[in-house]
């Protein structure tokens, strides 16, 4: 059975995920830890998470981080990770903004190319 902060911490993703637009992204994660995801289809990702803290001080309203990763297709023959982080948008306070980073990011990195080996 679920404690009161899994529920909790599910709908807030639930919340946020339907703020940006349900059908783009999916929240995966554990029982204590949880994230949105969004795939490009082109080897890149955005990981979205929510945090306590912004900027190094208690914030006590919305605070997000955006991750952009990149699949490397020669990670084993390079003994690197599947995905490197690329990109990393700090302590976005209001929904808005992490839309605002968001479409930016999509932008940026949805022209590129698919990554293959």
């Amino acid at each position: 059975m679920a404690s009161s902060r899994e529920i909790k911490l599910e709908r807030e993703f639930e919340k946020m995920r339907n703020a940006l637009g349900n059908d783009q992204y999916c929240i995966q994660g554990s029982f204590d830890w949880k994230a949105l995801y969004r795939y490009l289809g082109n080897g890149y990702n955005f990981e979205i998470t929510r945090s306590d803290l912004c900027s190094g001080s208690a914030f006590k309203s919305f605070c997000a981080h955006v991750f952009v990763w990149v699949y490397n297709p020669n990670h084993i023959a390079e003994r690197k990770s599947e995905f490197s982080k690329i990109e990393t948008v700090e302590s976005i306070r209001s929904v808005e903004a992490l839309k605002t980073a968001l479409d930016e990011l999509v932008e940026k990195y949805s022209s590129n190319l698919p990554i293959t080996a």
